[in-house]
């Protein structure tokens, strides 16, 4: 009887664990409801691959940026200056040019007052060199005008660029000074960086939960999946991370193997002072004790926003938590 029971209790956790193994941070749900709109105007956007739309927002009214439900939007860039509350949920963005001077990203927000909430998109730079897939941050024209980003169940990718060239492709990148940033429930596909969250701006804090990185093609990256932090400039915001996956990539220093994953993937790097420790598949930063939680070992066999789910004819799975005000 003990040997039955004994067997049935080791199925069982064996169950859970392959369970719990094909589910990481199981619930469907977003962990952040979009902040709550006063009056919103809804601006409608259509597909123009030979026009950079730069479109201006009033600071002291909300807005709903709708894009089709039935068509790629392709563009030279979609930038939105100001706005109180900035709110997109679902879209497929193609981005048709290369990062020039005045156009760095497929989707800006720039000086936007209170917050930018992003939902279910589907970002595709389209391996346009050195092109930014999302930016968002103050301008240099409102000081002190830091908005609140959210980024939920969205999928950003082909994101390409090297060192040498002028400039740096990231799937998402601050452009100036940010209060909180949330990403839950976000996938980045790069051949350079994934997201770069080095504070060169004054960022309040930065909190991630169940987003991973990889590179396009793991044989021809460049750059870092995760970039946290550079060099100590006095800027130290609390950053948490929960469920973040970076996937490796081949370097012409290494062979393709998982043991220099932490090198090459991760930065602060584990071989440079203060950079991340390894255990196992798993990196902390001890020497950054306002960095709180790990980063894994990916890929995923399922991505956290799988490009089926996101884009066009979005639906939102709700939210865990309730508005902000």
């Amino acid at each position: 009887m003990r040997f039955i029971f004994a067997l049935i209790s080791f199925c069982l956790l064996g169950t859970f664990t392959m369970a719990h193994a094909q589910c990481v941070g199981c619930h469907d749900k977003l962990t952040w409801a979009p902040p709550v709109l006063d009056n919103p105007q809804t601006i409608t956007i259509q597909s123009d691959p030979t026009t950079a739309q730069n479109i201006n927002l009033d600071d002291d009214k909300d807005y709903i940026i709708d894009l089709p439900d039935n068509q790629i939007v392709e563009t030279k860039g979609l930038h939105f200056r100001g706005g109180r509350n900035v709110q997109v949920i679902g879209g497929h963005i193609k981005a048709m040019v290369p990062a020039e001077h005045r156009i760095r990203a497929a989707l800006r927000f720039s000086g936007t007052v209170k917050s930018v909430y992003v939902e279910g998109l589907l970002i595709d730079t389209n391996s346009q060199l050195g092109l930014d897939g999302l930016l968002a941050g103050g301008v240099m024209h409102k000081p002190g005008i830091c908005a609140d980003v959210y980024i939920q169940n969205t999928h950003i990718k082909n994101m390409v660029s090297t060192y040498q060239d002028r400039f740096h492709a990231d799937g998402f990148q601050y452009y100036g000074c940010t209060e909180n940033t949330r990403m839950d429930r976000v996938s980045i596909r790069s051949q350079y960086q994934g997201v770069f969250l080095s504070p060169q701006h004054d960022i309040s804090s930065i909190d991630m939960r169940r987003v991973d990185l990889d590179y396009s093609d793991p044989n021809n990256g460049t750059g870092y999946a995760l970039f946290i932090r550079n060099r100590s400039n006095g800027r130290r915001p609390a950053v948490n991370l929960e469920n973040i996956y970076v996937g490796p990539r081949v370097t012409t220093y290494t062979s393709p193997r998982e043991e220099d994953w932490e090198r090459y993937a991760i930065h602060p790097p584990s071989h440079r002072p203060n950079g991340g420790v390894r255990v196992g598949n798993v990196v902390t930063f001890p020497d950054y004790p306002e960095i709180t939680g790990e980063v894994r070992l990916g890929p995923l066999a399922e991505p956290f926003a799988p490009e089926t789910v996101v884009g066009l004819n979005y639906v939102s799975p709700g939210y865990i938590g309730v508005p902000s005000q």
